[in-house]
């Protein structure tokens, strides 16, 4: 019985928040990757994050790790930590990509809302 009761609150779950997140965003996202599509291209390539100061007086080295969503346009509609490294170069990363431009993903002809992951290397050189 628990199990059943269990199993149902989930189901509810589920098709509470996929209706939601369906509704807020009509459009999903598809993995460019995956989907066999051309995918989006960094129109802003200058626009890079930098270390902060305690990064770089405490020589952190390592990857941050967004998933961005891309819409038709290129634009960059939300960007969310996947792999953080601390030190205030992820808030540097998300403020970066936020900002950035990019070709969209072409699916069949087509541009199309994307989703990528996109790891970002912090190397201390010195």
């Amino acid at each position: 019985m628990k199990v059943k009761n269990a199993l149902r609150f989930f189901v509810f779950l589920f098709l509470t928040y996929s209706n939601i997140y369906s509704l807020q965003n009509p459009e999903i996202p598809v993995d460019c990757y995956l989907s066999g599509g051309i995918p989006p291209v960094d129109l802003s390539p200058d626009l890079k994050p930098a270390y902060t100061q305690e990064a770089y007086d405490k020589k952190i080295s390592g990857m941050v790790t967004l998933e961005v969503i891309i819409s038709k346009d290129g634009t960059v509609k939300r960007a969310t930590l996947i792999r953080k490294i601390g030190f205030g170069l992820d808030i540097i990363c998300l403020e970066v990509y936020i900002r950035k431009k990019f070709s969209p993903c072409i699916i069949g002809g087509k541009a199309v809302t994307s989703k990528v992951l996109i790891p970002i290397m912090f190397s201390f050189g010195g």
